[in-house]
């Protein structure tokens, strides 16, 4: 399912600088505890980067790479939702706004 079936143009545009604030050349999350923190490698979620919004969000690696990215932001790092909101435009609750979008393709989690 490509991301225009699930978010707004402004919500694609989002996301793709939130994973660009996650792997960009001034990440925003410690890159030697990425997949420890994300559950993917940063080659996996910067190979997603270069191909967004040319995914299908539905498909697992892609999915929990996005999920867990926008998760992340949410509740960590701490102390950076000024960073967070000046490079993305999102705030905590746009990013559970777009978490609640992801979580139905994937019902079995809570």
């Amino acid at each position: 399912m490509r991301p225009d079936k699930v978010f707004k143009k402004e919500e694609i545009a989002s996301i793709n600088a939130a994973l660009e604030l996650v792997l960009g050349e001034y990440p925003i999350l410690p890159q030697r505890e990425f997949s420890i923190l994300i559950g993917e490698s940063v080659e996996q979620a910067q190979a997603l980067l270069r191909r967004w919004p040319d995914v299908d969000v539905n498909s697992d690696p892609e999915w929990f790479l996005i999920f867990g990215i926008l998760g992340r932001l949410r509740g960590y790092p701490h102390k950076q939702e000024k960073r967070l909101f000046e490079e993305t435009g999102l705030r905590k609750e746009n990013l559970k706004r777009l978490l609640d979008k992801l979580r139905p393709l994937k019902p079995i989690l809570p």
